[in-house]
């Protein structure tokens, strides 16, 4: 067995511990196309999203038009929208067991849908003992606005929290 005396290792150890960088000392420089890339370094690759999202964009003016409204109208609004996007086309029906993921029973949905069509954020086709078939309306922000703000000055905005 080899031996060495303490104190050459103990004086090795901390010439090697004063060689190592401080956090402070080291500065990294990144090209332009790595900023730009970003420092995972994954050009070309699309990143994964485990897991169900709401996919994008969602215009804000919709999105707020919901906002607007009282009770669970958001969370049926968000419902729908996410719908949308699972589906990929603009008309959908939206299964109970989706509506008990978001805590809506049918008829807190019912009222929900029916606030969002008074709104002119939607569209629904009632069909007798099958679910509704909702269509997107995503007009012109600007629109949506509008269509928002005469909903307001005629009060037929029944489901606004502002009418009380």
């Amino acid at each position: 067995m080899w031996r060495t005396p303490v104190g050459s290792i103990c004086t090795c150890l901390l010439e090697v511990h004063m060689a190592l960088p401080r956090p402070g000392d080291l500065v990294v420089q990144l090209s332009a196309e790595a900023r730009h890339r970003g420092m995972g370094g994954q050009a070309g690759r699309s990143r994964q999203v485990s897991g169900l999202f709401l996919k994008g964009p969602v215009p804000l003016a919709w999105l707020a038009g919901a906002a607007r409204l009282r009770g669970r109208a958001l969370a049926v609004a968000i419902l729908v929208r996410f719908m949308v996007g699972i589906k990929r086309a603009t008309v959908v029906t939206v299964p109970r067991a989706r509506m008990a993921e978001f805590g809506l029973d049918r008829f807190a949905f019912y009222r929900g849908l029916a606030a969002l069509e008074c709104r002119g954020l939607v569209r629904v086709e009632r069909r007798r003992g099958a679910m509704p078939r909702i269509t997107l309306v995503d007009d012109d922000p600007k629109r949506v606005r509008e269509r928002s703000d005469a909903t307001w000055e005629n009060g037929e905005g029944v489901h606004d929290d502002t009418q009380r």
